[in-house]
């Protein structure tokens, strides 16, 4: 986790931002200091923290395991929901003494975000706002995953590609990858399978893995799609937008891709004035 801002004692309103899947921090500064949100963020006053999802280039570290063990790579994102993401916004909030954060997160990181805001009252008692950015929960309607690195990358074929190829992929497990693909064959938003109704009882003391229950998120949530996104697909977003209960502004970009949203050059344009227009309304 890094934060983008120099170190000072005043109080300023604090976001965490969380990338997506096989990403990294690095993909919310790609785009220099006038196109890149954690830039664009930190110039508007806020104290900007970049989170790092385990086992990518930054996050290669642990307590017990090296990266050359098998148990270093047993998560999947709703470990980083259940575990990582309290610790990350426990640490940001003593660090600059304050109650609560925004936290921003793009796909992966919007799972995470409804995952552990769900299951956890006391983590979501400390977000003051949740900006999802091409948001996934069910994956029902996903295609295909070629297509979508293609369409991904066509509006950005510029000068700035090999930026981009540079950090992507940024690793994770493969028992994050499995969870995702479960998610995707089930149709479901669910919590990780094990694979035996022996197991799954063991840890949840029941045959199948529980669903996740979006109606459970209690954190105002901004919701932010594309049109034309192969993951964050408007059907499954219609979804999420269905069982959510607060949700303070959902708007949809009718020519984006999934990629759009960090890496594209309109949101500094739109999106991003958006975003900060809906935040000063919190200060």
């Amino acid at each position: 986790m890094y934060r983008y801002l120099d170190q000072c004692n005043c109080s300023r309103p604090v976001v965490l931002l969380q990338h997506g899947l096989l990403a990294d921090s690095s993909c919310y500064l790609f785009n220099g200091y006038n196109g890149s949100l954690g830039f664009i963020l930190a110039d508007a006053g806020y104290d900007v923290w970049l989170g790092n999802s385990r086992g990518n280039t930054y996050s290669m570290k642990h307590t017990k395991y090296n990266s050359t063990q098998e148990e270093f790579w047993d998560f999947s994102w709703q470990d980083m929901a259940d575990k990582d993401l309290p610790a990350m916004v426990d640490y940001i909030l003593k660090t600059t003494n304050q109650t609560n954060l925004v936290y921003i997160g793009h796909s992966q990181g919007t799972i995470i975000g409804f995952t552990g805001f769900s299951r956890n009252k006391q983590l979501a008692r400390k977000i003051r706002l949740f900006i999802a950015l091409a948001p996934i929960a069910k994956l029902a309607d996903v295609r295909g995953l070629t297509s979508l690195l293609v369409k991904a990358l066509k509006p950005n074929i510029d000068r700035r590609v090999p930026v981009y190829m540079s950090h992507t992929p940024s690793g994770t497990s493969v028992q994050n990858m499995v969870h995702f693909g479960q998610g995707v064959i089930s149709g479901q938003f669910q919590l990780y399978d094990f694979g035996t109704a022996i197991e799954n009882m063991a840890r949840y003391n029941q045959t199948t893995p529980p669903f996740v229950n979006l109606s459970q998120v209690d954190v105002p949530v901004a919701l932010y799609s594309g049109g034309n996104d192969y993951l964050a697909d408007p059907t499954d977003v219609k979804f999420i937008s269905a069982n959510l209960k607060h949700i303070v502004e959902n708007k949809e970009y009718p020519k984006w891709n999934h990629a759009d949203f960090v890496v594209g050059n309109t949101p500094p344009k739109t999106l991003y004035k958006d975003m900060l227009k809906l935040m000063g309304k919190l200060n």
